[in-house]
């Protein structure tokens, strides 16, 4: 009879919470490498002096603005995707597709 941690691993490995965090796994580990970066980065630039520090922390927090927000779009945009996909009408899985293209050469142009 297995002992009740290998039950857990067993059930946990049957479960949709084994399922979701092979999911989100890399999700979660590029986010926290960008807070790694992200405390480098001030971390180096503020040897320089407390300007250029707080040059870091402003574009840093506009960055992150803008970041959450195409994050936004983005994610409502698969979930879109998904759905249609899922209908098996992949005419509009390819241009809501298309759309998400477009979006983000509009909003990356220098």
């Amino acid at each position: 009879m297995p002992d009740l941690k290998e039950k857990n691993r067993i059930i946990l490995k049957n479960s949709k919470m084994h399922e979701l965090w092979d999911l989100g796994a890399p999700t979660i580990l590029e986010q926290a490498l960008q807070t790694i970066v992200a405390y480098v980065d001030t971390a180096m630039v503020g040897q320089i002096g407390a300007i250029a520090s707080a040059a870091v922390g402003l574009t840093s927090t506009v960055n992150w603005l803008l970041n959450g927000i195409l994050f936004a779009v983005s994610m409502g945009m698969l979930s879109f995707i998904a759905q249609y996909t899922g209908q098996g009408d992949l005419e509009a899985a390819h241009h809501t597709s298309a759309q998400a293209i477009w979006i983000i050469f509009v909003f990356w142009r220098d």
